[in-house]
């Protein structure tokens, strides 16, 4: 198991792509693919960032979002699966074309918000 962790890291790491081609068009090309690898990439991708951002407890103040510093970004549920949350991320960029230029995790961070704003407590 340990040895599957770490070919799977080399993996990700030798795979992920610049900050400037990992654009959501880049995101959008991969999880479209009818490629095996290319699909559990995607997946991959989405539910890392979109995770990673959620248990790092990062929150972002925009006020044209409504976000504040407060509450963290968004709260997905737990029993929402990562296929879901690929569903959810091409649905956000096959709807909003104009904002696929921007970096992946940007945009798999507003499909989330979007998608899992979380309740004042």
């Amino acid at each position: 198991m340990h040895r599957l962790l770490i070919l799977l890291t080399v993996l990700v790491v030798l795979y992920t792509p610049s900050k400037a081609s990992a654009s959501g068009n880049w995101l959008l090309n991969i999880c479209e693919s009818n490629n095996p690898t290319n699909l559990g990439m995607c997946i991959g991708f989405i539910a890392g960032a979109a995770h990673g951002i959620e248990f790092g407890g990062i929150s972002v103040a925009d006020p044209a979002k409504r976000r504040s510093p407060t509450y963290p970004m968004y709260c997905i549920p737990e029993n929402v699966t990562n296929v879901q949350l690929r569903d959810i991320v091409i649905r956000f960029l096959r709807q909003h074309p104009e904002q696929r230029h921007v970096w992946y995790i940007q945009l798999v961070a507003d499909a989330m918000w979007a998608s899992f704003p979380c309740r004042p407590r």
